[in-house]
C-alpha cells in the first residue's frame, strides 16, 4: 500500500508524540521540580507547543496520552520546617555577652568600693597619714587604676598608710586575669554537668534568627 503525503505527516507527528511522551516520563521519574533546573521562557513555549501537539494527536494514540505527566504543573515539595517548641525557647542558655556585662559591673563596683575604703582609712581612721588629705575622687581613681592595672595615679602611693596600700593591692590581686576568669569557669562547669551537648562559650547559637551573642559593631568610615 502506497503512503500519501498526509500519511507521512501523520507518521512524523506520531513520532513527535512518542518522543514527547518519553521525555515527560523521564522528567517525571527524575522529579525535576526545582526552579534552578527550569528553562527560560523560550523553552517553556517549546514545551507548551509539544504538549499542544500531543493533545491534537489524541485521536491517533489515546492509550499513550494517559501516561503523560504535566511537569510544569507539579507543585514543589514543602520543606520540612518544624516550629520551635516552648521548651527550646525557654531553655536557659549562658551567653558570653552576659559574662562581659558581669565583668564591667564588677570592675565598677570594685573601683568604687576600694576608693571608699581608702578614703575612710585616710580620713577617719587612726592609721591615716596626717601629712596628707585624700579626696574621694582621688581615692576612687586610685582604686580604678588598681582594679584595671593601668598604673595611673593622682596620689603618691608611698605616702598612703600601709592599710590603704594593702587594700589597694588586694583589689589589684582579685581583679587580675586569674580570678576574673573564675566566674566563667564555674558557669561552664555547672552547665556541662547539668546539660549535655551545650557549649556555654559558643557565640554562634541558633536559638533565634539573629545572633544575640555578638556585640554590635558600627562602621564609622564614610564612603
Amino acid at each position: 500500500m502506497l503512503l500519501t503525503t498526509r500519511d507521512a505527516q501523520r507518521e512524523r507527528r506520531a513520532s513527535q508524540v512518542i518522543a514527547a511522551v518519553s521525555l515527560a516520563e523521564r522528567l517525571s521519574l527524575v522529579g525535576i521540580n526545582n526552579a534552578s533546573f527550569q528553562e527560560d521562557s523560550s523553552s517553556d513555549l517549546h514545551t507548551s507547543d509539544i504538549l499542544s501537539r500531543v493533545q491534537s494527536q489524541s485521536r491517533f494514540q489515546p492509550g499513550q496520552l494517559s501516561t503523560i505527566v504535566d511537569v510544569t504543573t507539579m507543585e514543589p515539595t514543602p520543606q520540612n520546617t518544624e516550629p520551635a517548641t516552648p521548651f527550646q525557647r525557654r531553655r536557659y542558655h549562658w551567653r558570653m555577652v552576659y559574662y562581659f556585662y558581669v565583668h564591667v559591673v564588677l570592675f565598677i563596683i570594685s573601683s568604687l568600693l576600694s576608693g571608699l575604703i581608702v578614703w575612710l582609712i585616710e580620713n577617719h581612721s587612726s592609721a591615716r597619714n596626717l601629712e596628707m588629705k585624700v579626696d574621694y575622687i582621688d581615692a576612687w581613681f586610685m582604686g580604678g587604676s588598681c582594679v584595671c592595672s593601668c598604673g595611673l595615679t593622682t596620689l603618691d602611693f608611698a605616702k598612703l598608710s600601709r592599710v590603704s596600700q594593702s587594700v589597694l593591692m588586694f583589689f589589684t590581686f582579685i581583679s587580675g586575669v586569674t580570678f576574673s576568669t573564675l566566674p566563667a569557669l564555674i558557669v561552664k562547669a555547672h552547665t556541662h554537668r547539668r546539660v549535655e551537648g551545650i557549649t556555654v562559650d559558643d557565640d554562634h547559637g541558633d536559638l533565634d534568627d539573629e545572633n544575640p551573642d555578638e556585640l554590635p559593631t558600627f562602621n564609622i568610615r564614610h564612603q
